[in-house]
Protein backbone atom coordinates (compact mmCIF):
# COMPACT_ATOMS: atom_id res chain seq x y z
CA UNK A 1 0.00 0.00 0.00
CA UNK A 2 1.26 3.58 -0.68
CA UNK A 3 2.05 5.49 2.48
CA UNK A 4 3.00 9.22 1.89
CA UNK A 5 2.85 11.86 4.52
CA UNK A 6 2.47 15.90 5.40
CA UNK A 7 5.26 17.02 7.15
CA UNK A 8 5.64 20.58 7.75
CA UNK A 9 8.75 22.52 9.88
CA UNK A 10 7.34 24.59 12.79
CA UNK A 11 9.79 27.42 11.77
CA UNK A 12 7.18 30.04 10.57
CA UNK A 13 3.50 30.24 8.71
CA UNK A 14 3.15 27.94 5.71
CA UNK A 15 3.03 29.85 2.51
CA UNK A 16 1.71 29.45 -0.59
CA UNK A 17 4.39 26.75 -1.77
CA UNK A 18 3.60 24.24 1.32
CA UNK A 19 -0.41 24.59 1.01
CA UNK A 20 0.55 23.61 -2.84
CA UNK A 21 2.84 20.41 -2.10
CA UNK A 22 -0.15 19.84 0.51
CA UNK A 23 -2.72 19.51 -1.90
CA UNK A 24 -0.34 17.37 -4.13
CA UNK A 25 0.43 14.92 -1.83
CA UNK A 26 -3.23 14.24 -0.38
CA UNK A 27 -4.48 13.81 -4.02
CA UNK A 28 -1.36 11.65 -4.74
CA UNK A 29 -2.95 9.52 -1.52
CA UNK A 30 -6.52 9.81 -2.62
CA UNK A 31 -5.12 9.08 -6.46
CA UNK A 32 -3.44 5.46 -5.42
CA UNK A 33 -5.57 4.78 -2.66
CA UNK A 34 -2.75 5.36 -0.31
CA UNK A 35 -2.56 5.94 3.09
CA UNK A 36 -1.71 9.73 4.93
CA UNK A 37 0.36 10.71 7.48
CA UNK A 38 0.04 14.20 9.33
CA UNK A 39 3.75 14.66 10.42
CA UNK A 40 5.34 17.86 12.21
CA UNK A 41 9.16 17.89 11.84
CA UNK A 42 10.10 20.20 14.82
CA UNK A 43 13.54 19.10 15.17
CA UNK A 44 14.72 22.47 15.48
CA UNK A 45 13.26 23.53 18.36
CA UNK A 46 14.79 26.86 18.91
CA UNK A 47 12.37 27.71 15.84
CA UNK A 48 9.42 26.11 17.02
CA UNK A 49 6.35 28.50 18.07
CA UNK A 50 2.75 27.57 18.92
CA UNK A 51 1.13 29.83 16.87
CA UNK A 52 3.59 27.84 13.87
CA UNK A 53 1.82 24.73 14.97
CA UNK A 54 -1.54 25.61 15.43
CA UNK A 55 -1.19 27.15 11.65
CA UNK A 56 -0.77 24.17 10.27
CA UNK A 57 -3.89 21.95 11.76
CA UNK A 58 -5.87 25.34 10.53
CA UNK A 59 -3.99 25.43 6.95
CA UNK A 60 -4.42 21.86 6.26
CA UNK A 61 -8.73 22.02 8.07
CA UNK A 62 -8.57 25.22 5.38
CA UNK A 63 -7.73 23.05 2.32
CA UNK A 64 -9.87 19.97 3.44
CA UNK A 65 -7.66 18.18 3.86
CA UNK A 66 -8.09 14.60 6.33
CA UNK A 67 -5.00 12.19 7.62
CA UNK A 68 -5.30 8.25 8.47
CA UNK A 69 -3.15 9.31 11.21
CA UNK A 70 -1.05 11.46 13.11
CA UNK A 71 -2.05 14.09 15.58
CA UNK A 72 -5.73 15.76 15.41
CA UNK A 73 -4.59 19.12 17.00
CA UNK A 74 -1.76 21.25 18.73
CA UNK A 75 -2.56 19.48 22.55
CA UNK A 76 -2.19 15.61 20.66
CA UNK A 77 0.62 16.63 18.64
CA UNK A 78 2.38 18.09 22.05
CA UNK A 79 1.26 15.07 24.25
CA UNK A 80 2.34 12.44 22.06
CA UNK A 81 3.43 12.63 19.03
CA UNK A 82 6.34 15.65 19.76
CA UNK A 83 10.02 15.57 19.13
CA UNK A 84 10.72 14.06 22.55
CA UNK A 85 8.30 11.56 21.98
CA UNK A 86 10.68 10.07 19.42
CA UNK A 87 14.20 11.35 19.98
CA UNK A 88 14.87 7.63 21.18
CA UNK A 89 14.56 6.16 17.87
CA UNK A 90 16.34 8.70 16.55
CA UNK A 91 19.32 8.15 19.00
CA UNK A 92 19.35 4.97 17.91
CA UNK A 93 19.42 5.23 14.43
CA UNK A 94 22.74 7.51 15.22
CA UNK A 95 24.82 4.54 16.57
CA UNK A 96 24.16 2.50 13.38
CA UNK A 97 26.03 5.38 11.48
CA UNK A 98 29.14 4.66 13.46
CA UNK A 99 31.26 3.31 10.61
CA UNK A 100 30.25 6.52 7.97
CA UNK A 101 30.70 9.40 10.85
CA UNK A 102 32.68 11.28 12.83
CA UNK A 103 32.70 13.68 15.01
CA UNK A 104 33.38 17.71 14.41
CA UNK A 105 33.34 20.48 16.54
CA UNK A 106 33.82 23.26 12.61
CA UNK A 107 31.39 26.28 12.79
CA UNK A 108 29.73 26.76 9.57
CA UNK A 109 32.20 30.55 9.55
CA UNK A 110 35.09 28.14 10.03
CA UNK A 111 34.17 26.06 6.83
CA UNK A 112 33.34 29.13 5.09
CA UNK A 113 36.76 30.29 5.86
CA UNK A 114 38.20 27.26 4.60
CA UNK A 115 38.68 24.70 7.28
CA UNK A 116 37.76 21.01 5.99
CA UNK A 117 35.52 19.12 8.14
CA UNK A 118 37.15 15.88 8.16
CA UNK A 119 40.72 17.16 9.64
CA UNK A 120 38.07 16.67 12.47
CA UNK A 121 38.33 12.81 12.58
CA UNK A 122 41.87 11.88 13.93
CA UNK A 123 40.35 14.52 17.02
CA UNK A 124 38.05 11.84 18.22
CA UNK A 125 36.02 14.30 19.76
CA UNK A 126 33.26 13.48 22.50
CA UNK A 127 29.61 14.18 20.70
CA UNK A 128 28.85 14.95 24.14
CA UNK A 129 31.34 18.17 24.56
CA UNK A 130 29.88 20.67 23.63
CA UNK A 131 30.07 22.30 20.04
CA UNK A 132 30.28 18.75 18.75
CA UNK A 133 28.48 17.38 15.67
CA UNK A 134 28.27 14.14 14.24
CA UNK A 135 28.94 14.06 10.31
CA UNK A 136 28.94 11.55 7.63
CA UNK A 137 31.60 11.21 5.32
CA UNK A 138 30.16 11.89 1.70
CA UNK A 139 31.25 9.07 -0.45
CA UNK A 140 32.10 9.47 -4.51
CA UNK A 141 28.71 8.13 -5.37
CA UNK A 142 25.64 9.00 -7.32
CA UNK A 143 21.95 9.05 -6.59
CA UNK A 144 19.18 8.44 -9.22
CA UNK A 145 15.89 10.38 -8.45
CA UNK A 146 13.61 10.17 -11.52
CA UNK A 147 14.86 12.45 -13.78
CA UNK A 148 17.40 14.36 -11.68
CA UNK A 149 21.45 12.72 -10.63
CA UNK A 150 22.76 13.93 -7.18
CA UNK A 151 26.57 13.72 -6.70
CA UNK A 152 26.43 12.53 -2.90
CA UNK A 153 30.21 14.26 -2.94
CA UNK A 154 28.83 17.52 -4.17
CA UNK A 155 27.07 17.56 -0.62
CA UNK A 156 30.07 17.71 1.35
CA UNK A 157 30.30 15.74 4.59
CA UNK A 158 26.78 16.65 6.32
CA UNK A 159 25.57 16.63 9.23
CA UNK A 160 23.76 13.67 11.05
CA UNK A 161 23.34 15.00 15.06
CA UNK A 162 23.72 18.81 15.92
CA UNK A 163 26.08 20.13 18.37
CA UNK A 164 23.21 20.58 20.04
CA UNK A 165 22.24 17.29 20.76
CA UNK A 166 19.13 17.10 18.63
CA UNK A 167 19.23 14.93 15.19
CA UNK A 168 19.80 16.77 11.71
CA UNK A 169 16.56 17.16 9.44
CA UNK A 170 18.84 14.55 6.92
CA UNK A 171 18.75 11.95 9.93
CA UNK A 172 15.75 13.25 11.92
CA UNK A 173 13.22 12.95 8.91
CA UNK A 174 14.70 9.75 7.65
CA UNK A 175 13.67 7.91 11.06
CA UNK A 176 10.37 9.10 10.97
CA UNK A 177 9.62 7.90 7.61
CA UNK A 178 11.27 4.47 8.52
CA UNK A 179 9.18 3.87 11.44
CA UNK A 180 6.01 5.35 9.29
CA UNK A 181 6.69 2.98 6.49
CA UNK A 182 6.66 6.01 4.23
CA UNK A 183 7.22 4.82 0.79
CA UNK A 184 6.12 8.03 -1.48
CA UNK A 185 7.92 11.38 -0.36
CA UNK A 186 6.47 14.61 -2.27
CA UNK A 187 9.53 17.49 -2.49
CA UNK A 188 10.80 20.27 -3.53
CA UNK A 189 13.66 20.30 -5.95
CA UNK A 190 15.71 22.27 -3.35
CA UNK A 191 15.53 18.52 -1.17
CA UNK A 192 16.60 16.90 -3.83
CA UNK A 193 20.13 16.77 -2.15
CA UNK A 194 18.38 16.02 1.29
CA UNK A 195 16.83 13.04 -0.41
CA UNK A 196 19.93 11.95 -1.86
CA UNK A 197 21.58 11.96 1.60
CA UNK A 198 18.36 10.17 2.93
CA UNK A 199 18.72 7.47 0.52
CA UNK A 200 22.23 7.01 1.43
CA UNK A 201 21.87 7.30 5.17
CA UNK A 202 19.24 4.49 5.16
CA UNK A 203 21.40 1.77 3.93
CA UNK A 204 22.72 1.58 7.37
CA UNK A 205 20.17 2.45 9.71
CA UNK A 206 17.56 -0.81 8.56
CA UNK A 207 15.77 1.22 6.13
CA UNK A 208 14.27 -0.65 3.43
CA UNK A 209 11.41 0.03 2.55
CA UNK A 210 12.43 4.35 2.55
CA UNK A 211 15.13 2.47 -0.06
CA UNK A 212 12.72 1.39 -2.26
CA UNK A 213 10.26 4.88 -1.66
CA UNK A 214 8.99 6.65 -4.65
CA UNK A 215 9.85 10.32 -5.26
CA UNK A 216 8.65 13.33 -6.94
CA UNK A 217 10.74 16.28 -6.51
CA UNK A 218 7.99 19.66 -8.08
CA UNK A 219 9.09 22.75 -9.25
CA UNK A 220 9.16 25.54 -6.39
CA UNK A 221 7.13 28.55 -5.96
CA UNK A 222 9.30 31.83 -6.47
CA UNK A 223 8.14 35.42 -5.19
CA UNK A 224 7.68 38.36 -7.69
CA UNK A 225 11.46 38.90 -7.50
CA UNK A 226 12.11 34.56 -8.32
CA UNK A 227 13.10 34.23 -5.13
CA UNK A 228 11.69 30.91 -4.16
CA UNK A 229 9.30 30.77 -1.18
CA UNK A 230 10.51 30.10 2.36
CA UNK A 231 9.45 30.04 6.00
CA UNK A 232 13.07 30.92 7.07
CA UNK A 233 13.22 34.01 5.00
CA UNK A 234 10.19 35.52 6.11
CA UNK A 235 7.96 35.21 3.34
CA UNK A 236 4.95 36.50 5.15
CA UNK A 237 4.17 37.46 8.37
CA UNK A 238 0.54 36.01 8.96
CA UNK A 239 -0.51 32.56 7.63
CA UNK A 240 -0.79 32.18 3.96
CA UNK A 241 -4.34 30.69 3.93
CA UNK A 242 -5.49 34.77 4.81
CA UNK A 243 -3.11 35.89 1.61
CA UNK A 244 -4.40 33.39 -0.87
CA UNK A 245 -7.62 31.68 -2.08
CA UNK A 246 -8.51 27.94 -1.42
CA UNK A 247 -9.17 28.36 -5.67
CA UNK A 248 -5.39 29.61 -6.41
CA UNK A 249 -3.66 27.39 -4.52
CA UNK A 250 -5.48 24.19 -6.30
CA UNK A 251 -5.00 26.15 -9.51
CA UNK A 252 -1.24 25.95 -9.13
CA UNK A 253 -1.35 22.67 -7.70
CA UNK A 254 -3.16 21.47 -11.26
CA UNK A 255 0.10 23.31 -13.14
CA UNK A 256 2.09 20.63 -11.42
CA UNK A 257 -0.08 17.65 -11.73
CA UNK A 258 0.69 16.60 -15.27
CA UNK A 259 4.73 16.51 -14.47
CA UNK A 260 3.65 13.04 -12.54
CA UNK A 261 4.35 10.98 -15.39
CA UNK A 262 8.09 10.86 -13.61
CA UNK A 263 6.89 8.79 -10.56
Amino acid sequence: MLRTRIAPTPSGYLHIGNMVNFVLTARLATEHGGRLQLRIDDYDSTRVRAEYVEDIFATCQWLGISFDTGPSGVSEFERSYSLPHRIERHREALRDLAPIGYTCDCSRAAIAAGTVPSACIPRELPLSDPGVALRVRAPALSVELGSHTVDLADLGDFVAWRSDGLPSYQLGSLVDDRDSGTNLLVRGVDLLQSSAAQLYLARYIQAPAFSQARFWHHPLLTDDSGVKLSKSAGSQSQPARMLASRHEVHVLADRMWHDLGTL
